[in-house]
């Protein structure tokens, strides 16, 4: 649930970032593009071969194929509003990305599986908004409009930092009624056998 759940953050930011940036996009420079591209294409790698990686645990390869494959879509749109650097930046940074995110997602115990996807998505969300921001200012000073508007930014974050939290907890809680269940029966079992 808790991966699922985020898979989904990250698509509704790759929406939101893709639709908010597109008319901005001309007014920033050919460095914040890259830039911007970049980043988005390393963090968005990383947390989709993350997710991707502890989903198809025991199968690196499989995992590294697909991570690639998803990032490289994502990447694509979110580089295609940069123009072709933007793409083949994004698709570098996301490729590198997704194969680090796969190994990671591959070496994680399945203890902390919860705590690390969790740390990704409020990482991811930080960077990609914090992106978001940055292309807001520079269009803001390119066409010196009014102030930039921060509140849907900050309330897209909380929604998400919320939603991970709630999903988090019901996780955490079914897991615990899980191992108490277990540890019932174990209980029932050795005392039956004496």
């Amino acid at each position: 649930m808790l991966l699922l759940v985020s898979a989904v953050i990250v698509l509704v930011y790759t929406a939101i970032f893709c639709i908010g940036t597109k008319k901005k996009s001309r007014s920033i420079s050919n460095a914040s593009a890259k830039c911007v591209a970049m980043s988005y294409g390393m963090i968005t790698g990383t947390t989709i071969g993350l997710f991707i990686g502890i989903y198809l645990q025991g199968d690196l390869a499989y995992s590294t194929v697909a991570s690639i494959v998803i990032s490289a879509i994502l990447s694509y749109f979110a580089g295609r509003i940069f123009g072709l650097a933007g793409i083949i930046e994004a698709l570098a940074s996301g490729f590198m990305g997704s194969m680090m995110g796969a190994m990671l997602g591959e070496m994680i115990d399945p203890s902390n599986q919860a705590f690390i996807v969790i740390v990704m998505v409020v990482l991811y969300s930080l960077v990609v908004t914090g992106l978001q921001y940055m292309i807001l200012s520079e269009h803001q000073k390119t066409f010196n409009t009014s102030k930039i508007k921060a509140a849907p930014l900050i309330i897209i974050l909380l929604l998400s930092f919320s939603s991970i939290s709630v999903v988090a907890s019901v996780d955490k809680a079914e897991n615990d009624d899980g191992k108490t269940e277990t540890v019932d029966s174990v209980e029932h079992q050795h005392q039956h056998h004496h």
